[in-house]
């Protein structure tokens, strides 16, 4: 994956620091197995959320896109049963 992600209009209005993150997490994911790509996903969120660096919905659509574009067709289907549990908790919220 280019660095080309990072001139996204999606991207223009995202505060510094999590671009900054954002684009570490992809700089990581570069030569990495398709089987690591998950779990460092999971831990770049845990790290995102104890910085308290949250992704608006538009932001996170957006990461998770370019992910898919990095994973096997297995993760993908991994990502998509962890979205949708979370999704499902989401809305059980008042």
């Amino acid at each position: 994956m280019t660095e080309d992600w990072l001139n996204r209009e999606e991207l223009s209005q995202m505060e510094p620091k999590k671009k900054e993150r954002l684009a570490a997490f992809f700089q990581e994911l570069q030569g990495c197995p398709k089987k690591q790509v998950m779990p460092l996903f999971l831990r770049f969120q845990q790290e995102m959320k104890a910085q308290n660096l949250l992704f608006t919905r538009e932001e996170a659509q957006l990461m998770i896109q370019l992910l898919k574009e990095t994973m096997s067709e297995q993760e993908k289907e991994k990502l998509g049963k962890i979205l949708q549990k979370g999704e499902a908790a989401n809305k059980k919220k008042p």
